[in-house]
Formats: structure tokens, sequence, C-alpha cells
């Protein structure tokens, strides 16, 4: 059964950062277009912490954390579509974190969508969200 298309641009884009920064994916320009191309230029993120980071920023950071962190383990859980009108699109999802001291995090995460089908998915990432799940559900230890 295939996913949705807000579904599977989602977790591609989460795999990617796996792999990415991972270490397991090349470092490549070719290879970082996956994040690039899917990145509206308006894009911006919030943090957990309460940062908003402008895309330009984002990608910087990202591209130069290729390798990062390994032995680091990403996964998402619980995504939901919340709404979808003239070519826009909201969808929540938790993002789980394994470190590699074994620790794990989560957060919920909203993502705000905009139609365009010259990408993977058809959509580009607007806008990003994210907050702290509570400390009891972070220490629940998923994958």
């Amino acid at each position: 059964m295939s996913l949705p298309p807000w579904h599977a641009e989602i977790v591609e884009l989460h795999d990617f950062f796996q792999g990415w920064l991972g270490g397991t994916l090349p470092a490549s320009d070719e290879v970082y277009a996956r994040l690039v191309d899917t990145q509206a230029p308006e894009f911006a993120i919030v943090t957990p912490g309460g940062e908003l980071i402008p895309g330009e920023r984002l990608l910087a950071q990202l591209r130069a954390a290729h390798g990062s962190r390994p032995g680091w383990r990403l996964w998402i859980e619980n995504a939901a579509l919340r709404f979808t009108q003239g070519g826009l699109s909201v969808a929540t999802y938790e993002e789980w974190q394994r470190h590699a001291d074994g620790t794990v995090t989560g957060r919920l995460s909203t993502v705000v969508f905009r139609d365009q089908p010259d990408t993977p998915n058809g959509l580009v990432w607007v806008h990003v969200h994210e907050t702290w799940l509570p400390e009891a559900v972070q220490r629940r230890g998923q994958p």
C-alpha cells in the first residue's frame, strides 16, 4: 500500500536526513538536491527551543553536517493530514530520534506544504514548527 503524497514526503525526507546525517549517503550536490529541491524559497523552521531558522541558513547547516551523527536513528510516527485547501496542506507528525548514547527524544512537528508538481511527491516544505514531546513520552525507547 502506497502512502499519500504528503505522508510519503515526510517519510522520504526524514529517510534522507537519516542517511545524510548518519553518513550513509554520498556527500554530493546531486544527493543533497533531495532537500534543496523540496524546500520553498521562503521556508523557515521553528525549533523545539523556539529559534526561528530561515531555510537558507538551515540548508547551509545541514550541508555541513554530513556524517555528523553516526549511530543515530530517526523515524516518524503518527503522521496526520490536518488541512488541505487551495494548494496548501498542513500535516502533523512525531519525529523520534535515538542518539548514539541511547537517549531517545521526540518532537511533535507541524508542516505546511505547498503543491509543486516538479518535486518527488508534488510538494514543497513552506514552514515547520517543532515542539518537544513530554519527557515521559520521550523515554519510551522505540526502534
